[in-house]
């Protein structure tokens, strides 16, 4: 990988990887320093299984005239030929332009995902809010509508405070 990134920013070479995820993948970004400011970039994503050894896909495009796919379908093995299956390399338009569809219909899906995901925290932490807030001067109104009828000499006080709360509901 750290060959990639050298030659995409020596010869200005756009090259874009999709792969899935692991400790050792995200290990090996962390060291390459991939950051969206060149012309490598790597867009990793999460596959959730309950499988140890799982198969995918990696598909690397340099500047859409060249692809190359490698299929892993072993994690165990230590040498990688021994965990890659089918590897597809090319340099036909029609291959290539249609890996670089594929490509960038899964980046947009993983973006959108990610949108949906960190949207989805939001509107979580909104409605918790929103309830706490709702929460606070609701049982503020209800513990003071009980004392009206236990303290009725305190009645315009409390009445005062049952309809600042109900203000600030």
């Amino acid at each position: 990988m750290s060959t990639l990134k050298v030659k995409s920013i020596n010869e200005n070479v756009s090259i874009h990887v999709l792969t899935t995820t692991n400790d050792s993948v995200n290990k090996i970004l962390l060291d390459l320093g991939v950051d969206d400011k060149n012309n490598f970039t790597i867009t990793p994503f999460e596959f959730k299984s309950d499988q140890i050894n799982v198969s995918s896909v990696t598909i690397l495009v340099v500047d859409k005239r060249e692809s190359l796919v490698i299929e892993k379908i072993d994690d165990s093995k230590d040498n990688i030929l021994d965990a890659m299956g089918l590897a597809t390399y090319s340099t036909s338009k029609p291959t290539v332009l249609s890996y670089v569809n594929i490509f960038e219909g899964l980046s947009k899906q993983l973006t959108l995902y990610d949108h949906l995901k960190t949207h989805g925290r939001m509107q979580e932490e909104f409605i918790n809010i929103a309830s706490h807030e709702l929460r606070t001067p609701t049982q503020s109104i209800l513990a003071y509508s009980d004392l009206l009828e236990e303290h009725p000499e305190k009645r315009e006080e409390m009445i005062q405070t049952i309809k600042r709360n109900a203000l600030r509901l």
